[in-house]
């Protein structure tokens, strides 16, 4: 017969205790179950592990060596036991998320490479906010949080936004488009212009807000799109969107070219989550994984 793991727990408690009856009811063991596994122990090394002192059970030499060991083991029987519990939890977890661009493209590859090292099991969903409203999904709990634009749409008792960084954005159009030689931005309001990113009435005010501030007509035409699809109408058109300079690698420089009708103001991305509802431990380090890429920038 050999030492197991029962013995070494019964060993610890009663130590602790200094008592079969005080061990019992602080482990939940019954004495006779106590008492029977420290006996096996004894038997096991041939030397006794307590003697009685004033009514109380106190080691002997041998029991001191032995319980040594008995923590060592069962502190790493519990740790692993923990472990294990942390990655069963983990494989029953989903976590879901809305990334705007272009963090979607430049800090979430990396971002979900760290995630993965340490939470194999969650089930991921990720979201482009350009094609839902980011705010309801959070609301409802579709999204556990989002990284969007930060936005005073989002009451500051409901949500709270964490500043990730700004990303530098410029006036994009195709090559050879007829603004780029023109002397004067008056026309650009002739063109269709693509809103992109985020969608909804104060996206579109934002958006139109640029002209305003440039101090020029407002465009008669502009439509919603992805930025994937702004990109695709703009290189195929007459078009002209606004995108993050971080994006313009990505989606095809050569086809595109950047004017200086306006400066367009920095975008500006937080993550946004509920202040009502704590992020699960697989969700916290993915906001973490995120925001630490998108500073590596």
């Amino acid at each position: 017969m050999e030492l197991k793991l029962q013995h070494f727990r019964a060993l610890v408690s009663v130590a602790d205790a200094g008592s079969i009856r005080a061990a019992a009811r602080s482990s939940g063991v019954t004495q006779a179950a106590l008492t029977r596994s420290l006996q096996e122990a004894q038997g096991v090394i041939d030397e006794p592990l307590f003697d009685r002192e004033d009514g109380r059970l106190v080691l002997t030499p041998a029991g001191e060596v032995v319980l040594s060991t008995a923590r060592t083991i069962t502190r790493a029987m519990n740790a692993t036991a923990e472990e294990l519990t942390r990655l069963a939890d983990s494989r029953r977890q989903r976590v879901s998320v809305a990334v705007a661009q272009p963090l979607g493209c430049k800090a979430v590859p990396q971002a979900l490479r760290w995630f993965r090292a340490r939470y194999a099991g969650p089930r991921l969903s990720l979201y482009d906010p350009s094609s839902m409203d980011a705010i309801s999904g959070l609301r409802t709990g579709l999204l556990d949080f989002a990284v969007i634009e930060e936005t005073t749409g989002a009451r500051e008792d409901e949500f709270q936004q964490d500043v990730v960084g700004s990303f530098a954005c410029s006036v994009v159009a195709r090559r050879g488009h007829p603004l780029i030689d023109a002397c004067s931005p008056e026309g650009a309001a002739d063109f269709e212009w693509i809103c992109p990113g985020t969608q909804g009435a104060i996206a579109s005010e934002r958006f139109l807000r640029l002209f305003d501030a440039a101090e020029l007509p407002r465009p008669r035409r502009f439509i919603h799109a992805d930025y994937f699809v702004a990109t695709q109408l703009v290189a195929a058109g007459d078009a002209l969107t606004v995108l993050p300079q971080a994006l313009l690698g990505e989606f095809g420089l050569d086809q595109l070219a950047v004017l200086e009708l306006l400066q367009p103001p920095a975008l500006t991305l937080a993550v946004v989550r509920r202040r009502d509802l704590p992020l699960s431990d697989s969700s916290e380090y993915l906001a973490e994984c995120i925001v630490e890429a998108a500073r590596a920038l």
